[in-house]
């Protein structure tokens, strides 16, 4: 499955809901009520690798002769 998240502003209160509703079926699966913390931690840092590789291929490399 593919979720798509906009990185250019906080997420809709659908998205939001989404998320939420995921992060309960994960707590409920393994036990751990932190799960939903953890999923939306796992997004952010999800979304941050993504931006400073975005960020890295914007430089353009020299070519040395």
């Amino acid at each position: 499955m593919i979720v798509p998240i906009e990185s250019l502003g906080p997420i809709n209160a659908l998205g939001h809901v989404f998320l939420s509703k995921l992060g309960h079926r994960l707590a409920d699966q393994s036990g751990d009520d932190r799960e939903i913390s953890f999923l939306f931690q796992r997004l952010s840092v999800l979304i941050q690798r993504y931006n400073a590789i975005l960020l890295h291929d914007c430089f353009v490399k020299e070519e040395v002769e």
